[in-house]
């Protein structure tokens, strides 16, 4: 096993639904760590309040034994899904879209949506699965350019020496993302990162020259 830090494999919003995931994997011989943490800023400054969340940890090279564990785990809460089940309503096109984005749903929903699709006659193949897969990381890896209103805002309060036009630089320069193979990747792409890093060092520098000022001006006072 490579030596990485364990990243976040899911969020929950309660100890409770955390401790279900916790206890299977670890039963599956997963090495598991948690922490709850709150977000009171959303980070892409939006500037909505989050809830605390509790983020359950795992090691990379877990995250496939991981997905396969709860996969099996899926497959015999879905024998039981009653005729019912809202999943049972959907069309073909919609029962499509959960497959190609499984991340989006749980695995329960996506292993009831292959058995309806197959089913009705629309089964999809290994080779298709496949292709809808990679799709999908490349579109979940796809780096994103940072909003060019939060950027100028980035760096006017860096300029006034404001702390948020650090915290804002280092998280354009630095934040990655993790999909569902444990692959980590930069959020932002590489104008965004550069613009990032300009505004984390201007905000560390004026910064700095705002506390030698006031300390002179505090100094000239006495």
């Amino acid at each position: 096993m490579s030596e990485q830090e364990f990243i976040t494999f899911q969020k929950f919003e309660s100890q409770e639904e955390a401790e279900i995931l916790i206890t299977l994997l670890q039963e599956a011989g997963i090495a598991v760590q948690y922490e709850t943490v709150s977000t009171p800023v959303d980070v892409t400054f939006t500037g909505n309040a989050q809830p605390a969340e509790v983020l359950v940890k795992i090691h990379p090279d877990d995250f496939e034994s991981a997905n396969e564990t709860l996969e099996q785990q899926a497959k015999t809460i879905v024998v039981e899904y009653p005729d019912d089940h809202y999943i049972f309503s959907f069309t073909d096109d919609e029962l499509l879209e959960i497959v190609q984005k499984a991340d989006e749903w749980s695995k329960e929903d996506y292993l009831l949506s292959m058995k309806i699709l197959k089913e009705r006659g629309k089964e999809v193949s290994d080779a298709q699965l496949e292709v809808y897969r990679q799709e999908r990381l490349a579109e979940l890896r796809r780096e994103v350019r940072g909003n060019p209103g939060w950027v100028l805002f980035g760096f006017v309060v860096a300029i006034l020496g404001g702390l948020l036009g650090i915290i804002m630089g280092w998280i354009y320069y630095t934040h990655k993302k993790t999909d569902s193979t444990g692959h980590r990747f930069f959020a932002y792409d590489a104008a965004t990162r550069k613009k990032g890093r300009t505004m984390y060092i201007m905000g560390i520098v004026f910064f700095i020259c705002w506390m030698v000022w006031i300390f002179r001006e505090n100094l000239n006072l006495d």
